[in-house]
């Protein structure tokens, strides 16, 4: 809703859905989240409105994908997580 607001008033927007983390956290399914970034002065800037985040903590933001709502097939939208047994390990570093 608050990206569609955006853009409604002529900002640009992009809703984005990934993980949540902070450094050095193991990834769960629990942090995989939905959110929206606006364009600003030449940058994609991180805005939260669920967990009150406005342009805030944007590097423990990981998005995995822009949510394209121009689509027109049912499960276009659709998004799929699953869980394996085995632990995935991913470590990042801000250079």
């Amino acid at each position: 809703l608050y990206g569609a607001l955006l853009r409604a008033n002529g900002i640009p927007a992009r809703m984005m859905s990934g993980f949540i983390v902070e450094t050095n956290k193991k990834l769960d399914i629990k942090d995989y989240h939905n959110w929206v970034e606006v364009y600003l002065n030449g940058v994609w800037r991180v805005v939260d409105p669920q967990n009150k985040k406005f342009l805030k903590d944007e590097s423990n933001y990981i998005g995995m994908r822009i949510i394209d709502n121009t689509k027109q097939g049912l499960f276009d939208n659709a998004q799929q997580l699953f869980k394996t047994d085995s632990d995935i390990d991913i470590k990042l570093s801000m250079k």
